[in-house]
């Protein structure tokens, strides 16, 4: 998301990574982390996404994928998964977090975010829009 990365840039991290992982991304990054019949093929509701990673010096890449859904319930199942990933990605104790936040049809899910500034990456991600399957400006 441009908003995302404008943010990030103001924080010294640039961008070295984007794609669009579509269904089938969504569902291979979920089935590596769990069994796939804890699933209930929460990928097949997927409408679109923009997976974007950022770098910067002497810290961990920043992760940041922004998912948009069929309906609101497909969303919900997306970010049940997304929370117990987080919880899988970066230590309980770590400075960074692993934010997983939704709006409607619409769920982020970010690794490596410093804490200060988990509140500002998010209300930078709404600000994009859903364009053709990704989010751009």
């Amino acid at each position: 998301p441009a908003a995302a990365g404008a943010f990030l840039a103001k924080h010294g991290y640039a961008e070295i990574y984007r794609s669009t992982l579509g269904e089938l991304g969504a569902a291979v990054v979920l089935e590596s982390h769990f069994p796939r019949e804890d699933l209930a093929a929460v990928s097949e509701g997927w409408a679109g996404d923009t997976f974007a990673v950022y770098e910067k010096a002497d810290v961990p890449p920043l992760v940041l994928w922004a998912t948009e859904w069929d309906t609101e319930p497909d969303a919900l199942a997306f970010q049940a998964q997304a929370f117990r990933l987080m919880k899988l990605v970066v230590a309980a104790d770590s400075p960074l977090v692993a934010p997983a936040m939704r709006r409607k049809a619409s769920v982020v899910f970010a690794v490596n975010v410093p804490r200060e500034f988990q509140d500002g990456l998010l209300d930078a991600v709404w600000t994009c829009t859903r364009t053709g399957g990704t989010y751009g400006e």
